[in-house]
Order: C-alpha cells, then sequence, then structure tokens
C-alpha cells in the first residue's frame, strides 16, 4: 500500500473518530453549548407555577398559578384554552435534529433579533428558558435555543417539533396581553342581576329599564320616559337566560389611541348598564363600524354599516369588538316584552 494511500485511510478515520466524539456530545448534552436532546421537556407540569412570556416586539406578560387557576401578575383573568396549550407543549415538544454547521452562526443571530422567550418557573424556581424562533421552511418545526441559570445560553440552534401537531409551536407563545384577555362580558344567571337599563342613541323610544322587585323573582319594566308597563314574564325569562353566557370576539388591534379617544367622545348607539345583586355593575357602550367603501347587502345594495361586528366598550375602559350575532338578543327594544315580536 502507498503511503498517499496510508495518509488517506489514516486522514479518513480521523474525520471520522472527531464526527462521532461531536455526536456524542451533542447527544449526552456534555458542554454548556449543547444541550441533551429531552433539556427542553417539562415533563411534571403540575410543578409548573410561573411563565413569563417576552417578545422582541416589546410585549412581555406574566402568567402565575393560582391554586387550580391562572392568572396575570395582575390578577387579570386569562384564557384556559391559552395556557393549557403551552402546558401541553411542554410535555410534548422534541428536538428533530440540530442545524446544520453552516446555518448555526445565521439562525442564532435571527433567534436574537426575532424571538419569543419563554421563562419557565417550577416551586418558584426559574428552571429554564426557551428561545423560539421562527419555523422551519417546511412549517413542521420551530428553530429553538434552550437558557438555564448554570449553563447560560445554548450555542448551537435546534429544531424543535411537537408530537401529535403539524406545524410551528412559535404562535402558542404569544406575549401580546390582549391576545390572552378573557372574552367573557355576562356570566350571570337570572338571580345574579337586580337591574338593566339600554338606551339606543337614535330611537330613545326603544329604550327600557328592568328593575328586581324585593328578593323575588319579580321585575318591573318601564319605558325611556319612566313609564311602568305590563310585559310578558316569558319573554323576560327569555331576555335574562341570555346573560349565562356572552363573549366578546376579539381585542382591539386595529384602533390607534387617538382614534380611541375620539369614539369615546361620541355617544354610543347602545349604552347598557347591569347591576347584579351583589352590587357589582357591568357595563356595555356599543357603536356602529362604518362598512368599507363599496359593500353592498345580499341583494347588492349599498350599506353603510358593518352588518356583522360593532366596537364596544366595556366597564374597565377596554375596547374590543363584538358581533351583532351574540348582542342582538341583549340589544332587543322594549316592544320585545310587549309580546309584539317573537
Amino acid at each position: 500500500m502507498s503511503k498517499k494511500k496510508i495518509i488517506s485511510i489514516v486522514a479518513l478515520l480521523s474525520v471520522a473518530v472527531l464526527l462521532a466524539i461531536v455526536s456524542m456530545n451533542l447527544l449526552t448534552g456534555k458542554g454548556k453549548s449543547n444541550r441533551g436532546l429531552d433539556d427542553y421537556l417539562v415533563a411534571d407540569t403540575a410543578s409548573v407555577d410561573r411563565i413569563v412570556l417576552t417578545q422582541s416586539t416589546g410585549h412581555v406578560i406574566e402568567i402565575e398559578r393560582n391554586g387550580n387557576n391562572w392568572q396575570t401578575k395582575t390578577g387579570a383573568c386569562v384564557q384556559d384554552e391559552m395556557i393549557d396549550n403551552i402546558l401541553h407543549t411542554f410535555t410534548k415538544i422534541a428536538v428533530r435534529s440540530y442545524v446544520p454547521q453552516n446555518s448555526v452562526e445565521n439562525l442564532r443571530n435571527n433567534i436574537r433579533v426575532n424571538y419569543k422567550k419563554v421563562k419557565i418557573f417550577q416551586n418558584g424556581s426559574l428552571v429554564k428558558t426557551w428561545w423560539i424562533g421562527g419555523s422551519t421552511p417546511d412549517h413542521q418545526g420551530t428553530y429553538a435555543l434552550l437558557e438555564t441559570p448554570g449553563d447560560g445560553v445554548s450555542e448551537i440552534p435546534v429544531i424543535l417539533e411537537m408530537r401529535g401537531l403539524r406545524g410551528s409551536i412559535e404562535s402558542r407563545f404569544t406575549a401580546d396581553a390582549r391576545a390572552w384577555q378573557c372574552t367573557s362580558i355576562f356570566k350571570y344567571a337570572m338571580r345574579d342581576i337586580q337591574s338593566i337599563s339600554l338606551k339606543y342613541r337614535d330611537a330613545p323610544q326603544n329604550s327600557f329599564s328592568l328593575l328586581r322587585m324585593g328578593q323575588g323573582r319579580a321585575f318591573k319594566l318601564t319605558d325611556f320616559q319612566g313609564n311602568s308597563l305590563p310585559f310578558d314574564t316569558l319573554k323576560l325569562v327569555r331576555y335574562l337566560d341570555v346573560f349565562k353566557k356572552v363573549h366578546y370576539e376579539s381585542p382591539n388591534y386595529t384602533l390607534k389611541p387617538q382614534q380611541i379617544d375620539s369614539l369615546k367622545k361620541g355617544k354610543p348607539d347602545y349604552a347598557f348598564r347591569m347591576e347584579l345583586t351583589d352590587g357589582k355593575k357591568v357595563s356595555v357602550d356599543a357603536y356602529r363600524i362604518k362598512a368599507p367603501e363599496g359593500d353592498t347587502d345580499m341583494t347588492g345594495n349599498p350599506i353603510e354599516w358593518d352588518e356583522n361586528r360593532m366596537w364596544a366598550i366595556l366597564t374597565d375602559g377596554s375596547l374590543v369588538k363584538i358581533q351583532y350575532y351574540a348582542f342582538d338578543p341583549i340589544f332587543a327594544d322594549i316592544t320585545f316584552f310587549l309580546g309584539n315580536r317573537p
């Protein structure tokens, strides 16, 4: 065998040994730069008691466990589905692969610029942080880095996937507080309601008030001039039953502060007020939305107002979008109770 062939064989063997060592280090997580494939997992979600989400856009939200429920750091309600999705992801996450060596620097830089950071606390202590980047070209994986208190941020990005899910996990970790808000407006039984008033801006004669009489189930109906009127009690029960479950569609993502201030200065198309038997007050001021120019109804006639949605200012001053489908029964006019409409 020639000397040149021997040198070539030795070189190939050296490369093979080097690759084997690197691979073993990657798989076993030796060294702080490259973690084991299972290090992203959070198997015991019952001990997870705090999650801090931060986005490169500047959004930050802290979610804390409060008994069997979750809430923001300020005590605001959050959607159960949102936290359930995150906890489920913690237990089902898997590392599909490390990224190619020639992509490491570029992907690390991308994650540092555009990221969703997920700080995970168990029993009060920070245990790990996921740095979530964008999705892979096939949209079936998500680039990520791992940070732990002792070892810092890993040097080699990985491609994460979730068992049982086709697609990227990135969307599950939004830090925009608006997306976390509970969408419930009404969740009250008839026994909880003390009084209701509804005022129509353009048709005040359609306005009405309902007031519970004493401790029983009897109510008094009055018109916009304060006159007491007889009414269909079955219609009343049907109306009050609506308030067991009413949600808004979405928070405001489009109007800017100046536009919101302008809206609030105007008189609402519908001004709804409710007082509960425990003294709590609930309000909804609804404003019609201008339809885009050129919009028509089902028969092709031009329309002035959006036929599906309205803006609404809630009790806490927040602006949301509501659907006519959900609120038409609530914005019934006084003739509903008089038996003159179905």
